[in-house]
């Protein structure tokens, strides 16, 4: 009787642990099963968000990029009627309203670059773009450039470059000047008077030449809380900076983001009403010899010119300016309206790329086709707003080459 009493309470425990055991099972099954599910509920919208972030960035890239190219054209037309005007006004009053047009357009189409140079490098679609050239050069002719726009200013622009930046180099030209553009202009802007100072060298570590340059100024500085926050996008030192120096807090985000896309660095050292110093570092090879531009040389008052773009407003002002320096055009909005038999003998062709009907791409290709009998190879020029396209890209399309608008 005890043997099936312990018999009796040993299967009875056995069951209420298996019981149990199924039970635990369970419950773990579920925790496990929920937390998987959850994890997959997760994933997917991560996988969401992310898919939209990412459209929403694209979008953005595409936005600017259209609005930037639909604003060049009439930023372009506005400023080449104003130089047109200013040429033939000699009054006193119309040349202050000039001034102001020139100086709005100015700060709009930069803005405009700005922005799509900004968008390009967030995305990591701008591409370096490298050649020969000597940076001594370069450094020159761009200090000059931006000192000339500051000629009311009592500031000294001091050059200190060493011989070693006679050698040529091979980097991105056009985004080197880009750099030094943003930096000599940011130093005249905060700089009422005193001097600003470039100095530049080549120095060489561990082997690697580096493109060495320092670009300081008397002006207004930066506290030591706000050097931080300088390179960030849309900010600038100071609530109020803006208001007083103008800008959109785009300058120092873009060269900081276009020093480090040549591979470089770049530092700040500022104290508040002594200056500023920006340092560069940008590694660099020597070159051979400096590239040299192929340029067209044609005798301006034997040149018969066509222009094709679909933005009649620019067309007219592209003909005004041909005509004045005594060029004869011929002038299409369309290109369907070009006949193929035309007696016009040309010289040259410009046409703008993006276009409704037939894009500048198909004017090349129909032009070299042979349908028509008076072209003779003469140069097709592309015009253009897009600053992402290079002169090779439209070389390796049948152009002759670029003018960007």
């Amino acid at each position: 009787i005890k043997k099936e009493t312990l018999l009796k309470r040993s299967i009875r425990l056995a069951v209420i642990a298996a019981i149990l055991g199924f039970l635990v099972v369970g419950i773990f099954t579920f925790i496990i099963n929920r937390d998987f599910w959850k994890a997959n509920v997760y994933r997917e919208k991560l996988e969401k968000e992310k898919a939209y972030s990412d459209s929403l960035l694209k979008s953005r890239e595409q936005l600017i990029a259209t609005v930037s190219h639909d604003l060049r054209t009439p930023l372009n037309t506005i400023s080449g009627y104003t130089n047109i005007i200013e040429e033939n006004d000699h009054g006193t009053v119309n040349k202050k309203h000039i001034d102001q047009i020139k100086s709005a357009t100015t700060y709009v189409n930069n803005l405009v670059n700005d922005l799509l140079d900004f968008s390009q490098l967030e995305a990591g679609k701008m591409v370096v773009k490298k050649s020969t050239f000597k940076v001594n050069d370069l450094i020159s002719e761009t200090a000059n450039s931006i000192a000339a726009q500051y000629t009311a200013k009592d500031i000294d622009l001091i050059l200190h470059l060493d011989e070693s930046l006679e050698h040529p180099i091979v980097s991105d030209a056009f985004r080197l000047r880009q750099i030094i553009t943003n930096l000599l202009g940011n130093a005249y802007k905060f700089t009422d008077k005193g001097s600003i100072t470039l100095t530049g060298n080549i120095i060489e570590k561990q082997k690697i030449k580096y493109l060495f340059l320092k670009i300081s100024d008397t002006g207004i500085g930066i506290s030591k809380e706000k050097q931080k926050l300088i390179f960030k996008e849309f900010t600038q030192a100071e609530n109020d900076t803006d208001k007083k120096y103008g800008g959109y807090g785009l300058g120092l985000t873009i060269t900081k983001k276009l020093t480090e896309l040549l591979g470089g660095t770049i530092s700040l050292d500022s104290n508040i009403n002594k200056g500023s110093t920006f340092t560069l570092k940008i590694p660099i090879v020597y070159g051979e010899k400096s590239s040299v531009e192929t340029k067209i040389a044609l005798k301006p008052d034997r040149l018969k010119i066509i222009v094709f773009d679909d933005d009649a407003s620019f067309l007219k002002l592209i003909g005004e300016m041909l005509k004045s320096a005594g060029i004869e055009v011929l002038l299409f909005t369309d290109f369907n309206a070009f006949q193929p038999d035309s007696d016009f003998k040309f010289n040259m062709i410009l046409t703008d790329i993006e276009m409704p009907t037939v894009s500048g791409y198909d004017i090349v290709d129909q032009l070299k086709s042979g349908t028509f009998k008076h072209y003779e190879n003469q140069p097709i020029l592309a015009m253009t707003g897009r600053r992402d396209l290079t002169v090779d890209h439209f070389i390796e399309k049948g152009f002759t080459g670029l003018i960007r608008k």
